[in-house]
């Protein structure tokens, strides 16, 4: 509770965003998250985390309206896209999910969250993951995107794809 009050009152201080994602977050708490941050719209980095938690919720019209709020100042990131596609896929328009994440995926190299790398993780399989650490020598996340992008010669199109990608990354080497 106590990262909840200290995020409101300010919602970049040091590490308690990070912190307050490793901890249990039951829908009650996403929700209390999402009004503490609410104090700081229009802040770009503090607007993604809405959407990101309200996605989780299932508050989708509320997530794309936010995202569609963004307009301009997203044009290079690829987090809102992904967010987009995420919102999509789990809306079962996956058609509009695709087209997203493509459009994600083309804003890449901008990706300094790692959010593109996190997707990939919480989908492919341990052996996936570790192939593609592999594939990077060790190096950073965003080397082992780059690996796994490199894997699918076809390019990387939407979510089946990008499972199968990583489901499979061990059989094409």
């Amino acid at each position: 509770r106590g990262l909840v009050h200290l995020l409101a009152l300010s919602p970049d201080y040091r590490d308690a965003w990070p912190l307050w994602t490793t901890l249990y977050r039951g829908n009650r708490e996403r929700s209390q998250m999402v009004d503490a941050l609410a104090r700081h719209a229009g802040l770009y980095s503090v607007d993604l985390r809405r959407v990101e938690l309200l996605v989780e919720l299932r508050r989708y019209a509320e997530a794309v309206a936010l995202l569609d709020s963004l307009g301009a100042t997203s044009r290079s990131d690829p987090v809102p896209r992904a967010l987009l596609a995420r919102a999509r896929y789990e809306q079962g328009r996956d058609r509009e999910g695709e087209q997203a994440y493509d459009e994600a995926l083309a804003r890449a190299d901008a990706d300094s969250g790692d959010l593109l790398w996190h997707q990939i993780r919480s989908i492919a399989t341990p052996e996936a993951t570790e192939t593609l650490i592999e594939l990077a020598g060790g190096a950073d996340a965003k080397l082992a995107l780059d690996a796994a992008l490199t894997l699918n010669g076809r390019g990387l199109h939407g979510r089946g794809r990008l499972a199968s990608l990583t489901q499979n990354c061990c059989d094409e080497l």
